[in-house]
Parts: C-alpha cells; sequence; structure tokens
C-alpha cells in the first residue's frame, strides 16, 4: 500500500473508531497557533493495532491528519486536566 493509499485508509477508518478523548484548543493568537503548530481540534482514538493502543489526529485548514508533527500543546493539555 502506497502512502496515500494508507493515508485515505487511516482517514476513513477514523470515521468508526470510538473517540477517547477530544479537545479544541481555545484562547491561543493566530501566531501562537502558527508558530507552536497547534490544530484546530485534536482527537485521541482507540485503535487495538496502533503503538499505545491509540492514535492522535489533529486539524488543520478544516482537514484531519493522523500522527500530526506535534502533539506538544494537547500532551500540555492533558497534563493541566489530569
Amino acid at each position: 500500500m502506497d502512502v496515500i493509499e494508507e493515508h485515505k485508509k487511516c482517514l476513513s477508518d477514523f470515521e468508526n473508531m470510538e473517540v477517547i478523548y477530544s479537545w479544541t484548543p481555545e484562547g491561543f493568537t493566530e501566531d501562537q497557533k502558527l508558530f507552536e503548530d497547534i490544530a484546530e481540534e485534536y482527537k485521541v482514538v482507540s485503535c487495538e493495532k496502533a503503538n499505545g493502543g491509540c492514535i492522535v489526529y489533529a486539524k488543520y485548514h478544516g482537514k484531519w491528519r493522523y500522527n500530526p508533527w506535534s502533539t506538544r500543546a494537547l500532551i500540555k493539555h492533558l497534563i493541566e486536566v489530569s
């Protein structure tokens, strides 16, 4: 399976996966979002096949991406709410 096919499969599977956690970042300036690579929204989904049993999806410019480049903002948020 090539990269494009794999990407399409991950995104189509995403529609049917159990969402464990969802977060829409608020209170960040546009510069912060840009320079800190903060997505419009994050979803963590349950996936038995994935390492750790979950996959992080992030929405950038209205499109979902799996395994985003940076999850620092999400991790910081999860630490703060736990």
